[in-house]
Order: structure tokens, then C-alpha cells, then sequence
């Protein structure tokens, strides 16, 4: 069902050419695919969301795309994944999001670095 659901947005995303549907719908299939277990396949799709929405000035959601990248960077990437963490963090703290900071924060502590 995700998979249909990540396929119709990226079909959405050409047929309008809105940087902002093509951003959501690389971070949908990043997560889908990281939630599958493919943590290889899901870091190009969630590092394209994070650029997609600094593009198109959604602040909040790419952090929460570099906070999955580092999510999916984190078993064989750890000082990568530290460093999307941190931006990830500073982000979220700059919004007033603690809740993200927060789990940002919990995934530098679980890498070693918080």
C-alpha cells in the first residue's frame, strides 16, 4: 500500500513539476525503504528530500528528512550520521520543535554523541 501511495506521488510530483510534491514523495520512499530494511537504497531518496525541501524553504520537514538520513546512515556511516543529526537538531531547535530535537538528540546519544 505504501509503495501505491509513494508511486502516485512521484507521479504528482512529474506531472506538476512542484519541487515541493517531488520532496515529499522522495521522503516517502526513503522511509518506506529504511522501514523495509534497506538502509543503503533509503539514504539517496532521503538526502534528495532534505535538498528538495531546503530548495523549496520547507525548514521543518528537511530536518526531518536529514533526521531520517541519519537514521539510515547511522549502521555503517556513524560520523555521517552524527553530522545529519546534529544539523537535524540545530534545525529542530531553531523551530521550537522539541519533540524532533528531542529524538534528534536521542539518536546522537545512541551514536555517542550527545
Amino acid at each position: 500500500m505504501a509503495g501505491i501511495a509513494v508511486r502516485k506521488l512521484r507521479e504528482a510530483a512529474t506531472t506538476h513539476k512542484l519541487k515541493n510534491i517531488a520532496a515529499h514523495a522522495a521522503f516517502a520512499a526513503g522511509r518506506f525503504t529504511l522501514h523495509a530494511g534497506d538502509a543503503d537504497a533509503a539514504a539517496p531518496e532521503l538526502e534528495r528530500a532534505a535538498e528538495l525541501f531546503t530548495a523549496a524553504n520547507l525548514p521543518h520537514e528537511a530536518a526531518r528528512a536529514r533526521l531520517s538520513l541519519a537514521q539510515a546512515l547511522a549502521g555503517k556511516h556513524a560520523e555521517l550520521a552524527a553530522n545529519e543529526a546534529k544539523t537535524a537538531a540545530t534545525a529542530f531547535e531553531r523551530l521550537g520543535a522539541k519533540r524532533d530535537a528531542s529524538a534528534a538528540g536521542e539518536l546522537l546519544r545512541t551514536l555517542g554523541r550527545g
